[in-house]
């Protein structure tokens, strides 16, 4: 999987753009991913995401690269950008760099190569590119897929493209019991019976949240091995 903007055109090979909510995130990464033959039956898939916000590490699981877009001439441009999305970047592509924003985009793209190289490096050794694009002149295109094709060989060579896959699969389970457990306790009888109760006596300053949890989990755990 490739994680990229909608606004990235088909370089030559068969591309599916599938633009995905957080929601369908989770629930794609609880069933293993895109199913459907549609999506499968394409040489790449690209995740698209125009606000990361708290999903960045989840779509940074589900991915073999990730691509950051960025815009130049929309404020400063390295103001408001969360650190931990720029160290997942895998590149960072300065779109609309077309007419009078040519030499902004330039600009941001040297300010963000500058500030990527105060990151550590990823373990695969990879160093990340910015590059610029315009998708409205279908600029820069080849160029950024060169870039894609260019981490794909270089993680293959190493050994780590499939052993990123081997982590993410386990990251994956790990989510998917995490995810099952907190359904499943929340859905309980007993607690829905008592949780607003406990609720309103941490409101009340009369218990601790700890103490809360820990009651409410006794309560869960005493329901698994006593079910009526």
């Amino acid at each position: 999987l490739l994680l990229a903007h909608r606004e990235l055109p088909d370089p030559g090979g068969r591309v599916h753009v599938e633009p995905v909510a957080l929601a369908e995130l989770r629930h794609a990464r609880l069933r293993g991913g895109a199913a459907d033959a549609a999506v499968l039956a394409q040489d790449h898939v690209l995740r698209h995401r125009e606000r990361l916000d708290q999903a960045e590490v989840l779509v940074h699981s589900m991915v073999d690269f990730f691509l950051l877009l960025m815009l130049a001439g929309a404020g400063d441009e390295l103001q408001g950008i969360k650190r931990g999305i720029m160290e997942m970047a895998d590149a960072i592509v300065i779109n609309k760099a077309d007419g009078d924003n040519i030499a902004r985009a330039d600009i941001a793209r040297m300010e963000y190569q500058k500030a990527l190289h105060l990151f550590p490096t990823s373990l695969s050794g990879w160093e990340p590119r910015v590059t610029t694009c315009s998708a409205r002149e279908n600029k820069g295109i080849k160029e950024l897929w060169k870039i894609i094709e260019e981490y794909q060989s270089y993680n293959k060579n190493n050994g780590c493209f499939f052993g990123k896959r081997t982590e993410q699969s386990l990251a994956r389970m790990h989510y998917a019991i995490k995810e099952q457990l907190f359904t499943d306790f929340y859905k309980n009888k007993k607690i829905e019976t008592k949780l607003k109760h406990i609720e309103s006596k941490i409101a009340n300053n009369t218990v601790s949240s700890y103490i809360a949890a820990r009651e409410l989990l006794e309560i869960y755990y005493h329901s698994m091995n006593n079910p009526d």
